[in-house]
């Protein structure tokens, strides 16, 4: 009786164990990412798994592939600094998954204009004669005393 219970009870521990491993089993899904206006495949898109750190990059010809992700329901994010970011709701039921191609669509990145002028103004010359005469001073020695750079020298002041 006892060898009776024994053995049914480590029949259904394995049979448990290998249907958990059954449903447990990991999936992985590929696919391509391209330009939506020219249809050019896109390098170096981050392909990841939303709120995890699970992700990869796409190769040169677009192709990406990520494994050992179990199976459900995922949200996809597909992001390049020079693409609008799509994301993708995929239920990924089989051991292999091909999703097809990803569109992408350009980015312009319009910076605001910003003009570089040099300050010449008369500000740093006085303080540089300032600085000049209370540093090296006005003796027949200060004649022979030269700052090499004196454009090095920055000028503020305190509070």
């Amino acid at each position: 009786m006892k060898k009776n219970i024994l053995l049914n009870l480590l029949i259904c521990t394995i049979i448990l164990f290998s249907s958990s491993q059954a449903l447990s089993q990991s999936t992985s899904f590929h696919g391509k990412v391209i330009d939506k206006n020219n249809g050019e495949p896109i390098n170096n898109v981050n392909v990841y798994v939303a709120n995890t750190s699970i992700g990869t990059t796409t190769d040169s010809q677009g192709y990406f592939e990520l494994t050992n992700l179990p199976q459900g329901t995922f949200d996809i994010i597909f992001s390049h600094v020079s693409y609008y970011f799509n994301k993708k709701r995929l239920l990924i039921k089989q051991r292999y998954n091909d999703i097809g191609i990803i569109e992408l669509s350009y980015k312009v990145h319009q910076l605001e204009t910003v003009i570089v002028e040099a300050d010449e103004t008369s500000l740093w010359n006085d303080r540089y004669e300032v600085f000049v005469e209370k540093f090296i001073g006005t003796s027949d020695n200060a004649d022979s005393t030269f700052i090499i750079d004196p454009y090095k020298i920055d000028f503020w002041e305190s509070d």
